[in-house]
């Protein structure tokens, strides 16, 4: 199977994009023209002069005009960017001002002046103001206060006096107010301020002829026009000037183009007509490449060479899978013809490789601009822009592992890899490898079991998986058995990623690795959930709802951290309840207070003076914890949630997993537990038809609860659960057994059939059961299965039936 590396020559062989022909790109080359009663004496255009500015808090001269508070990053931006940053989310609003002013008197007579922005989605307040004055130090102006600006939408804003003109001679200053919310640098974008007057002469219009392909292959020429249209002014075209924003790329000789070097430019048309009326036309991005070794129709694979990773799959990125000395095709794709002159698309089985918005990468199954790429060689890499927005170029992302759509990348951009095409000679016969193991964040430690993946062969093969060679990142944290997959989490954990390499039958490789999870140690521990707390109360915060639950180990940063349990949670962070109010203080033990930083952030306190540091606690049916802190932020509470995308915990509105308290296990005395056994080893009506020993019940058990259990013992058979257990081995299911067989006879002999023998000496008072008599199996609890024979006493109507089935479902003993 052979595979051809991209060969790097001059020669004209392979791919050259045709020159010349297809349809006139008015997309990127739109005429200009303005109307007879509105035309423009003057203009600050930061899109066609040269500047050097790099501080925001400078003066800069630029032509005729004064920029303060801008800047335009040394000249390599086309507009001016005013603004600057808060230092910290945490700081006040940073204001700042900035302005353009006139340095010489215009001598139109104005009737108002334009500010162009482009759009901006910084989080930030701008008002803006026009000061029109008669000299050059503006010690009297006529101020007009506009208002705010929509900075949000790309367009034109307009300052006009409230009648009239602003008059001749006069000196113009815009002002810029900015309060800037965010840590984002630059607020405010201005690609040029214009003063219009009224012409008396219609102008023509200004387009660039015969650049109909956005693509030129390296050493290529094109002759391009200046395409006049007068309108109605019988103006004519006196001269006009070709020119490139990078002479690397494109070079002009009058109106001929040639195409120098690889890269990307901008073609500019300035022209002046008979009226001495000035135009400049600025086409979009324009390419220059070297030629392919390989043309249409051929089979390619994206790969990023300088990390050895090939495209392996595309969902909302592309993922990358390891390749040895060349990539072998695994995500292979056939290129052709993009929609937009000059591009190419890349065809995966029915699906073009997309570009959709941000960084993403996806699929389509049309071909439109989105699913066409601009292809630039330039020797040593490769840059695929995408047709409809040229800024998106795929690269690879080395910190976050994954092909993707950046803007302003270049090879030597840390954390970032060039990629390039390889065209495969041969299309390989592979199948699809998944590892489906360790897809979790998190793994408890002193777990194990045998690594699971799903192999897929190609459709109409039959391959299969010969050999896989596992390797494990951190063999202290979890080790790997490469004779039957099997994986063992050992103890105190730490970071791994698992990586493999598979090979099928056909000799194909698959080769990948799991994301980075973490082997966590696992807490044993005695605690019991509660719902409901009290002034004093120990409690430790549980999410219990995971499949491997976790319980709150500490403040780590500003999020709750957190260890794996099993069975049952411990203290290893306990909070103890201290009442203020309606709400409770969670102090540690440590004497900080947990509470409530921002966002979904917490943060440690000395005392409670805050109300971050104060903590609603309510209870759901289902027995979570609703923990809500008494600040607002806006119109909601945050409240104490489990993260489980960013596994830990923290203080949310919403949309986040619910946690619980637990609390430590109530301590019985010895003879609170000899009671409960003695209650368990009580013999029940198993005849079903006799009540259990009454004389047993008023000489045994219930001298023994008066004469031998301490008052606090009988409080807590008092209030202990009914819960009946199997086979009871702890204190605590021994008890709540105990009363739910104790519930059980009262229920029935004392309420259901009003026999006083069965005195209810706890004072537990459960509810009676149905007027039956049930028998069941002596010792319910020591049996795994039981025979439950109920024999109806006196059943009159379809409702006692469904009482005695529900009854059924529930505790016999």
């Amino acid at each position: 199977m052979k595979k051809s590396l991209l060969k790097i020559t001059g020669a004209s062989l392979g791919f050259a994009l045709a020159i010349g022909t297809g349809a006139l790109l008015l997309s990127r080359n739109e005429p200009v023209k303005v109307s007879a009663s509105d035309a423009v004496a003057a203009s600050c255009d930061f899109t066609t002069k040269a500047a050097s500015c790099t501080g925001y808090s400078k003066v800069h001269t630029y032509g005729d005009y004064e920029v303060y508070g801008g800047q335009n990053s040394g000249g390599s931006w086309d507009y001016f960017k005013f603004g600057a940053k808060k230092a910290a989310s945490s700081d006040p609003t940073k204001v700042t001002e900035g302005y353009i002013k006139s340095n010489v008197s215009i001598a139109a007579d104005i009737t108002k002046v334009e500010v162009v922005l482009l759009a901006s989605n910084v989080n930030s307040n701008i008002t803006w103001s026009l000061d029109v004055s008669n000299d050059a130090s503006f010690t009297s102006p006529t101020t007009i206060d506009k208002g705010t600006l929509t900075h949000k939408t790309a367009g034109s804003y307009y300052a006009a006096p409230a009648s009239g003109t602003f008059g001749v001679n006069k000196y113009y200053r815009v002002n810029f107010h900015i309060e800037n919310t965010t840590t984002t640098n630059g607020t405010l974008w201005v690609s040029k301020v214009n003063f219009h007057y009224e012409s008396s002469v219609e102008r023509g219009a200004l387009s660039i002829g015969g650049l109909d392909t956005a693509v030129f292959t390296k050493g290529g020429t094109k002759t391009l026009t200046a395409d006049w249209d007068p309108l109605s002014s019988g103006a004519t075209l006196s001269s006009h000037t070709f020119s490139s924003t990078d002479t690397d790329v494109f070079t002009f000789s009058g109106d001929t183009l040639t195409a120098v070097g690889p890269g990307s430019a901008k073609i500019t048309l300035s022209g002046v007509d008979s009226n001495s009326e000035a135009y400049v036309v600025t086409s979009d991005l324009v390419f220059v490449t070297e030629t392919y070794d390989f043309v249409i129709g051929d089979n390619v694979a994206l790969c990023a060479p300088g990390v050895t990773k090939e495209l392996s799959s595309v969902t909302t990125y592309g993922t990358g899978e390891d390749y040895s000395t060349s990539p072998n095709g695994t995500y292979l794709l056939n290129v052709e013809a993009g929609s937009e002159p000059g591009s190419l698309s890349f065809l995966h089985g029915e699906d073009y490789l997309s570009w959709s918005s941000g960084n993403t990468l996806a699929t389509k199954t049309t071909k439109d601009a989105n699913s066409s790429w601009y292809v630039v060689n330039h020797g040593d890499y490769y840059v695929i822009a995408n047709a409809s927005t040229p800024s998106r170029e795929i690269w690879w992302n080395n910190g976050t592992p994954r092909f993707a759509c950046y803007e302003g990348k270049t090879p030597t951009t840390s954390g970032y890899n060039s990629v390039s095409l390889v065209k495969i000679e041969e299309a390989p016969i592979r199948g699809t490898f998944t590892l489906n193991s360790f897809t979790e964040s998190y793994i408890p430690d002193n777990c194990g079991g045998f690594i699971q993946y799903t192999f897929t062969p190609a459709e109409g093969d039959s391959a299969t998986i010969d050999n896989i060679i596992w390797t494990s990142s951190n063999t202290d944290a979890l080790t790997v058995d490469n004779t039957d997959g099997s994986y063992c989490a050992q103890s105190g954990g730490g970071k791994v990623t698992v990586s493999y390499v598979a090979t099928d039958s056909n000799g194909q490789e698959y080769t990948g690795s799991s994301k980075e999870f973490t082997v966590l140690h696992v807490v044993y521990g005695d605690y019991e959930k509660v719902t409901s707390v009290a002034d004093g109360d120990t409690v430790a915060i549980v999410c219990d709802s995971l499949t491997y639950p976790t319980i709150f180990s500490g403040v780590d940063g500003e999020y709750g951290s957190f260890l794996f349990y099993s069975e049952h949670p411990t203290g290893v962070y306990d909070f103890t309840l201290e009442e203020s109010g309606d709400y409770f203080a969670l102090k540690t033990s440590e004497d900080k207070y947990l509470s409530w930083k921002s966002d979904g952030k917490l943060e440690l306190k000395d005392d409670t003076s805050s109300e971050k540091s104060l903590w609603s606690i309510a209870f759901d049916g289902e027995g979570n914890a609703e923990i809500a802190n008494k600040a607002l932020d806006g119109d909601s509470h945050r409240q104490l949630m489990w993260n489980k995308s960013t596994p830990r915990f923290g203080a949310y509105k919403s949309g986040q997993t619910a946690v619980q308290l637990y609390a430590p296990a109530s301590s019985y005395e010895e003879n609170t537990v000899t009671f409960a056994q003695m209650m368990l080893d009580y013999s029940c009506d198993a005849s079903g038809e006799t009540a259990p020993d009454a004389d047993v019940w008023e000489n045994t058990l219930k001298e023994y609860f008066e004469d031998s259990v301490s008052a606090a013992g009988k409080l807590q058979l008092q209030k202990a659960d009914a819960v009946e257990h199997v086979s009871p081995s702890t204190d605590k299911e021994k008890v709540e057994a105990a009363m739910a067989k104790y519930d059980y006879i009262v229920g029935k002999y004392l309420k259901g059939l009003e026999i006083a023998d069965y005195e209810d000496f706890i004072g537990r008072n459960p509810a009676a059961l149905p007027n039956v008599i049930a028998s069941t199996q002596n010792n319910r609890f020591d049996a795994d299965t039981t025979i439950i024979v109920i024999t109806v006493v006196a059943i009159t109507s379809i409702t006692s039936i469904g009482v005695l089935l529900a009854l059924k479902r529930k505790k016999h003993f």
